[in-house]
């Protein structure tokens, strides 16, 4: 059985539900926020988790992530894809 929408709940293309639903179910709304208004995002080189691709996508000012990719060009093409602006 399905889950019923929230009411309030942004709507959101597959590709950018695919971004909510890869992220912490905690992290989730804000995700899914972030991406209905096509936030602004920094990519910005990171060290803080190593496990993690060198770039990181970050919602300009704040320290939201909203992920993280192997080369620049692979992140501002998923920025593209899921309708963020890179600044």
């Amino acid at each position: 059985m399905t889950a019923a929408p929230v009411a309030d709940a942004p709507a959101l293309t597959p590709a950018q539900q695919a971004q909510v639903d890869k992220s912490y179910p905690e992290c989730r709304k804000e995700m899914a926020a972030y991406l209905a208004a096509g936030a602004r995002v920094v990519i910005e080189p990171q060290r803080e988790v190593p496990e993690a691709a060198p770039f990181a996508i970050v919602v300009e000012r704040t320290d939201f992530w909203i992920d993280c990719c192997p080369s620049v060009e692979e992140a501002r093409e998923l920025c593209r894809r899921i309708g963020l602006v890179v600044v």
